[in-house]
């Protein structure tokens, strides 16, 4: 039997690999200890992207609408309202992860929406779809119901009984 080192990092990398991780972990918790705090030391202010790890959007941008999406399912050929809130009850503080704008803008994802909320129906409906509401954010204000009168804006329609062809072939 030979003993064999079986690593997979090359024993003169191994140092610098272990550098390169503490130095990126150090910068990861400066970097949210830092991006939203007016205390940032004096070698950081000078340029803004010094934490540019901190700046993702997901994390620090604040949004300046408030998004409802609403879904509806056609029965019989009479569309019905959705309570899309009890179907997929996972929140965020912001809200729903699907009425996060990354969400509803990736066709992919609207596409498996739309076939997790035929597949989790009662009934099964013949087609689902979503539209949106959006309006402008008071400063200050946590949470406030759409006003009313708003245009809904379209997102998808979805037949039901087709089925999305994911990534590496995951089903549902």
């Amino acid at each position: 039997m030979v003993d064999r080192d079986e690593r997979t990092t090359p024993g003169w990398l191994r140092i610098p690999a272990l550098l390169l991780l503490a130095f990126t972990a150090t910068w990861f918790g400066l970097s949210y200890s830092f991006a939203l705090n007016s205390q940032q030391p004096t070698w950081a202010r000078p340029h803004p992207w010094v934490w540019w790890f901190a700046n993702w959007e997901m994390f620090t941008m604040l949004d300046d609408y408030a998004t409802v999406v609403r879904g509806e399912a056609l029965y019989d050929g009479k569309w019905v309202p959705i309570d899309l809130e009890a179907l997929f009850p996972t929140q965020w503080d912001s809200g729903p992860r699907y009425a996060r704008s990354d969400f509803y803008r990736d066709s992919l994802r609207m596409r498996t929406f739309g076939e997790a909320t035929c597949n989790r129906l009662d009934r099964k409906p013949e087609k689902v779809r979503y539209y949106r509401i959006v309006w402008k954010k008071e400063l200050g204000v946590s949470s406030k119901p759409a006003p009313t009168g708003m245009r809904p804006r379209p997102l998808t329609e979805w037949t039901c009984g087709q089925r999305v062809h994911h990534p590496m072939g995951v089903r549902l």
